[in-house]
């Protein structure tokens, strides 16, 4: 007699993908790949600096990042071309009993430029989270990059005293 499986419990968690490429077209850039799977996307292109500098911001609709949760961003700046990637709020990171990834991967193609200047990332008490950043820049690629971090939330009396933030950076 065969019993019944096991309940599985139920654990939410966000898988999110977001794959971009940019491409120099005469005196314009303009997004030549677009894919996404889940909740992340970039808003309609924008060229507030003109035809030169495409500028997409990037969503991620829940609003945050917990436990299980995994987002996978890629970004590609072909030669010539240049672009901006922002984000509209900070990036936070929720308490959590299981590890939240995100994993970046840019690459900047020679006399190409790529500004990545998304808000702060706030990794709240007892988050556990994963970032993994890997760039490759090409000949005179040109990359203008920050990543601000708040661990904890010092204005609210929140320290950071609990949980783990691991950060990976390889340029």
């Amino acid at each position: 007699m065969n019993a019944p499986p096991a309940p599985v419990p139920f654990s939410p968690a966000w898988h999110a993908e977001l794959d971009l490429a940019y491409a120099r077209a005469g005196d314009a850039t303009r997004p030549v790949r677009r894919r996404h799977a889940g909740p992340l996307r970039v808003q309609k292109h924008l060229y507030p600096e003109g035809p030169q500098v495409c500028q997409h911001i990037l969503v991620h609709p829940p609003g945050g990042i917990a436990g299980g949760d995994r987002l996978g961003i890629a970004a590609e700046v072909g030669a010539g071309a240049g672009a901006k990637l922002t984000s509209p709020g900070a990036a936070k990171w929720y308490r959590a009993a299981a590890p939240a990834m995100q994993q970046l991967r840019l690459r900047v193609a020679a006399g190409a430029t790529l500004e990545w200047l998304p808000q702060e990332t706030i990794v709240y008490s007892a988050a556990q989270a994963e970032l993994s950043t890997r760039i490759e820049l090409e000949g005179d690629a040109r990359l203008f990059y920050w990543d601000i971090v708040a661990l904890g939330r010092p204005a609210s009396g929140e320290r950071f005293d609990a949980g783990r933030y691991r950060a990976a950076l390889d340029i």
